[in-house]
């Protein structure tokens, strides 16, 4: 039943897999490789939280245990904020420079939540000149 949870983990299909692992990690809450897969699959679901929970549990087992501490990293690395920047620029039909500039950063407001603030410009040679956006939205998992 595990390899079958952890195929169906593997393979994107977390949801179809949480009923067979759920069981299994019921009954073996202790057994490494089950709460391993199980993690895997609450995170994929979007339960972060959850996730390290079973795998601060698990390091204080067995510290030395590198999958244990790979997916515990990959876990908080996606709750960390992050902040991207691009500019650009091309050449348009009148031989006029066009600049692009976009920033956004994406933070997590709660274990199951990542908001999102956007910053779109297209400033012209002129200063304070140009086409600004800024919005701001947030998803749940």
């Amino acid at each position: 039943m595990l390899g079958k949870g952890q195929v169906l983990t593997w393979t994107g299909r977390a949801p179809e897999a949480l009923p067979i692992l759920d069981p299994l990690h019921k009954k073996y809450p202790q057994d490494r490789d089950v709460a391993l897969v199980w993690a895997s699959a609450q995170q994929s679901v979007g339960r972060p939280d959850v996730a390290l929970a079973t795998l601060d549990q698990l390091n204080m087992i067995d510290p030395t245990n590198r999958d244990v501490r790979n997916l515990m990293e990959s876990v908080k690395r996606s709750l960390r904020p992050e902040l991207n920047i691009n500019f650009g620029s091309a050449l348009d039909s009148d031989h006029l420079h066009t600049y692009l500039f976009k920033a956004t950063y994406s933070f997590n407001t709660g274990p199951r939540m990542r908001s999102f603030v956007s910053l779109t410009g297209i400033p012209s040679s002129a200063p304070f000149a140009g086409e600004f956006n800024a919005q701001e939205f947030a998803y749940g998992f």
